[in-house]
């Protein structure tokens, strides 16, 4: 049996702002050559306990893990399209990461980090312009990335 790579994108905010964010993103992926080729992207029902108020999410398969820099570039890409692109959740299994901000690099690099520690732990990752998530001591998962300009606690 092949492995495939499940990735589930949902946004922030009204019902009416996610639909159309989610709109938007599954056109871009639709139209994006080298996504196309390596991921079937299509709309899903979320029926997960921590579903943000967007009745429906964007699902992406892969079937290669070298499609997610396909699929992270194309994801980069379309929020810097956008005006405001809105907070972006990305779940892998039990392991989610939040876009607020990212390169397409920082990007892949985040989507590899929720394959390789979706199954270790069920943690929150925020993937900002200041870079890609650092590992957790003891193998706990990602963690957020500390901004250098705030002090220490």
């Amino acid at each position: 049996m092949d492995n495939t790579y499940d990735f589930t994108f949902e946004f922030t905010g009204s019902d009416e702002s996610s639909a159309r964010a989610l709109s938007s993103l599954y056109r871009w992926l639709r139209e994006d050559v080298a996504v196309r080729n390596e991921a079937k992207v299509e709309f899903a029902a979320d029926a997960g306990p921590e579903q943000m108020g967007a009745a429906d999410v964007l699902t992406a398969v892969l079937t290669q893990l070298t499609a997610i820099g396909s699929l992270a570039v194309a994801v980069a890409t379309w929020r810097d399209s956008r005006a405001a692109a809105p907070l972006m959740r990305i779940r892998f299994g039990s392991a989610t990461i939040e876009v607020t901000d990212a390169t397409d690099d920082q990007l892949a690099a985040a989507l590899h980090a929720l394959v390789s520690t979706h199954e270790q732990s069920s943690s929150t990752v925020d993937v900002a312009a200041s870079g890609v998530p650092d590992e957790v001591p003891d193998g706990e998962g990602p963690r957020p990335s500390r901004d250098s300009s705030q002090p220490e606690a």
